[in-house]
Parts: C-alpha cells; sequence; structure tokens
C-alpha cells in the first residue's frame, strides 16, 4: 500500500485578519453533525466507544448522595471535581493547584472569559494555522484579528515567526494548542517549549493554552504543558470533552495571575457550571474508571487512525497529502491546489457523509484544498464503504 506524504509547513500571510467566515462556520456547524450517514465532520468520539451508561450509573448515584446537588453554593466549580483533577494530572507530572482553578461549561468559555479579560475590539491574537474554527468564532464575536502563524504538521508553530509576531503592540495573546493540535496533531518538542513562553514572557502578552487533547497520546507519557514552564504567563485549559463526555460541556483552567477577573466574567455570564455533572465525573475519576478508560480509548484512537489512514491511502487521488498525528483522533488531509472540499462537502452531505472542509479553518483564503477527517467512529466495513465514497467523490471532483 502506498504511503502518503505529509503536507509542507504552512503558509499564512503575517497580517491580521478579521474573521470573515462566520456565517460559514455557522452554517457548516448546523449541518457537519446532522448527515443521515455517517460523520467524519464534528470532532468528537462517538458515544459508542465511551462509557456513557457507567457515567450515567454515577451521576445517578452522586444526586442520591448529595441532596443540594441542584444549589449553587459552589461557583467556580466543585472541590471533589477539581482535586480529582489535580490528582489526575500529578499522575503525569503536572501540578494543577486547585485554588488557582475554575471549572467552566466546556473549553470555549474557559477560551472566551480569557480573551475577554486580556484583549479590548482591534487587538490581535496569534493563532496556528490552520486554526481551529470555535477559535475563530469567539475573535469574531470579541471583535478581535486573528493573526495566523506557520505551523509544521509535525513540531508545531513556527518560533522565529511567532518571536516577530509578538514585536507587534496590538499582539495581546495567543492560543496555542502544543499538545496534538486540531486539525493537525502536531506536539510542540519539549526543547522548545521553555523558549517560547519566555518569549512571552518577555512581550507582556498572555499564551491561552488549549491541552484539551493532551490525555490522547497513542503510546507513551502523555505530554507536558506550557502552564508547567511559566504559570503566570500561561493561562491553561483542559476539557472532558475529547476524552469521556462532549456531551457534559465540563472543562477547568487554571491561572495564578488572571483568577480573579476571569472568576467575575464566569460570574456575570454563566454563573456556575451544571452541578449534577461535575458531581458524576468527580466520582468516575476519583473511583479509577477514568484513568481504565484513558488507557483502553488511547489504544482505540492509535488504531481508529492506521485504519483511516490506510483506507485514505487506498482510495484518495493521486497527490493526497496525510499528517500522521502521535495522539487524538483527527486527521488533516490536502488534496491536490485544483480541489474544492466545499463543493466536495456539499456534494458528499447530499449522500449523507459529513467532513470538515479545510476553508474554515483559516480567517484567510487558504486550505480551500483540504479537509478534516474525524477518526472516532467505530470502524467497519460500513464505515470503510463511506470513506472510499468520499475518496471517489474527491477523484470526481478533480476530473471536472
Amino acid at each position: 500500500m502506498r504511503r502518503l506524504p505529509q503536507p509542507e509547513a504552512t503558509t499564512p500571510s503575517p497580517i491580521p485578519n478579521p474573521v470573515s467566515k462566520f456565517d460559514l462556520v455557522m452554517q457548516l456547524y448546523y449541518t457537519m453533525g446532522k448527515t443521515s450517514k455517517i460523520s467524519f465532520a464534528v470532532a468528537e468520539p462517538s458515544s459508542k466507544l465511551l462509557p456513557t451508561d457507567e457515567l450515567a450509573k454515577m451521576m445517578k448515584k452522586a444526586m442520591a448522595q448529595t441532596p443540594n446537588h441542584s444549589s449553587y453554593e459552589t461557583i467556580g466549580g466543585l472541590p471533589e471535581l477539581k482535586n480529582q483533577i489535580a490528582y489526575h494530572m500529578l499522575s503525569s507530572g503536572i501540578t494543577m493547584p486547585t485554588d488557582k482553578m475554575i471549572i467552566t461549561s466546556g473549553g470555549s468559555e474557559a477560551i472566551y472569559l480569557s480573551l475577554k479579560i486580556l484583549t479590548k475590539p482591534g487587538d490581535s491574537v496569534i493563532v496556528e494555522s490552520p486554526c481551529y474554527f470555535g477559535y475563530t468564532n469567539i475573535l469574531h464575536a470579541l471583535g478581535i484579528y486573528a493573526l495566523e502563524l506557520p505551523t509544521h504538521p509535525v513540531t508545531g508553530i513556527d518560533k522565529e515567526a511567532l518571536r516577530r509576531a509578538l514585536m507587534r503592540d496590538d499582539v495581546k495573546a495567543a492560543i496555542i494548542q502544543p499538545n496534538f493540535n486540531n486539525p493537525l496533531g502536531c506536539v510542540i518538542p519539549d526543547e522548545d517549549r521553555k523558549e517560547i513562553t519566555e518569549m512571552f514572557r518577555k512581550s507582556g502578552a498572555v499564551i491561552i493554552e488549549d491541552d484539551i487533547y493532551g490525555d490522547l497520546p497513542h503510546e507513551g507519557e502523555r505530554p507536558s504543558t506550557l502552564y508547567q514552564y511559566d504559570r503566570e504567563t500561561v493561562i491553561y485549559v483542559s476539557s472532558f470533552s475529547k476524552t469521556i463526555a462532549p456531551g457534559y460541556r465540563v472543562a477547568w483552567m487554571c491561572s495564578e495571575k488572571y483568577l480573579t477577573p476571569i472568576f467575575k466574567y464566569k460570574t456575570s455570564t454563566t454563573v456556575d457550571t451544571v452541578r449534577p455533572t461535575q458531581l458524576a465525573l468527580a466520582e468516575f475519576l476519583a473511583s479509577g474508571k477514568y484513568t481504565r478508560h484513558l488507557k483502553k480509548f488511547r489504544g482505540t484512537c492509535a488504531s481508529l487512525v492506521a485504519s483511516f489512514t490506510n483506507a485514505i491511502s487506498k482510495y484518495f487521488p493521486e497527490g493526497t497529502r496525510i499528517t500522521r498525528p502521535k495522539g487524538g483522533f483527527i486527521l488533516w488531509l490536502e488534496l491536490p491546489e485544483t480541489a474544492d472540499t466545499l463543493a466536495i462537502y456539499q456534494r458528499a452531505s447530499h449522500e449523507g457523509i459529513g467532513f470538515a472542509p479545510g476553508t474554515v479553518f483559516s480567517s484567510q483564503d487558504k486550505y480551500n484544498n483540504c479537509m478534516r477527517i474525524n477518526c472516532a467512529v467505530v470502524w467497519n466495513d460500513e464505515t470503510e464503504m463511506y470513506l472510499k465514497r468520499l475518496g471517489e467523490l474527491c477523484h470526481k471532483a478533480l476530473k471536472e
């Protein structure tokens, strides 16, 4: 079987751009997860791969044992859940102080709150390119410009481009995924992490570290965090959405320096994060079942990414490039330059097949020939059949 090459490092324009694709992203949000047959679009694991029944039992048990489960007495997050998160992170050698932690309603809320206190309309925020479209939606809502930087599919954001960008007065923050980035799957090397945080410390800008995929290495140890290198320069964000409970919308953030203003904005918006889901997750972590689930799920993700990669190598057009992530469950495909994946998406969706077209991963006119594929679905003959059909649609589009 042929081995497809990886994409080259990206080359976005070094000029900040307003986010102009909000309407397109919103349109795709409404359709990406609603395909009638199969969707490779939404970056979340299938419920069939998760211990949903166990979690439901935990929630029922926790609510029965806690009569005041509907109260507001623990705004900022349940101490039980904070403690379990801290224990879990410490098992990988990562210290997360519970007194600097806030539980949020999903990772997006944590990033929104961080940007709200760090920026004002017209400021610029550094993002990796291609960039998860959830970030650009938030930038759009806050009137912030996206400064996309070159990113390598193996080693992540370009350090020299980052150094130049931090010389700009309008750059107030960056959103960086150091571990198994969405959508490239890249990992910033350990030897670069301290240097990157030092750049930000000297510039006065702040890193919002999105570590949502950090718990999902395919093998070996969990990678470290940027937060470990500088607790004042980095606001750390992670979530259970990619590992166990996408629908629970439970995430956490840690900040040494900005906790108070973040907490004020949190109490003026969602006030608190749903208490019963926090109780269930705290119980699940305390039981040891989360650790056991992760061990199994990491292997599942590795196997699924390998199966998808083999099928794409078999069925997709000559000239296709594909990432080779060492964690997570996402693949980024680059088709020949003449491909229009938004048009392919529209055709595929009519046949009940979904994926995320590349154009939504940039504020610029880029990645029109790319697509993101979610591999966290059950692999079987039917899944392979639909992936083969998607490959056929790509072949057909290139011939027109």
